[in-house]
């Protein structure tokens, strides 16, 4: 007895961090309902099975939330590749500051590397010289 009150005590201390939305919601009535149906009908079924069916669907849907961003990622940099004049300020505002910081980060190498093909060349008065 004393060791269950303990787990109810973790799970509802977990519930109270959790973020609140309709995934972990569905989740946790899933979850809540299998148990008792398991329970009321003398099904044996292990509970780690419930954590590791809970995380297992947890993996799949962050893997698909990170391929669903990355899409919108490169929709949004393919707006961003547009002319200037066609940028809107609606494609602004979508435009998040990690974009900003990997085109920043990106120019800038592009830009050193333009200065050290520069400085590598011969100025002009060198090539006058070189003609003497």
């Amino acid at each position: 007895m004393g060791v269950s009150f303990l787990i109810l005590l973790a799970g509802i201390k977990m519930l109270k961090d959790v973020k609140k939305n309709v995934l972990s919601i569905i989740i946790l009535i899933a979850t809540f309902g299998c148990m008792l149906g398991f329970s009321l009908f003398a099904i044996s079924f292990s509970s780690i099975f419930y954590i590791l069916i809970g995380g297992g669907c947890a993996l799949i849907i962050y893997c698909s939330r990170l391929v669903v961003l990355k899409q919108k990622e490169k929709k949004q940099l393919k707006s961003l590749e547009k002319e200037p004049s066609n940028i809107t300020q609606k494609d602004i505002e979508k435009t998040s500051e990690e974009q900003v910081e990997k085109v920043s980060k990106t120019v800038k190498k592009e830009n050193q590397k333009f200065d050290k093909f520069l400085s590598s060349q011969p100025s002009s008065g060198d090539k006058k010289e070189d003609n003497k």
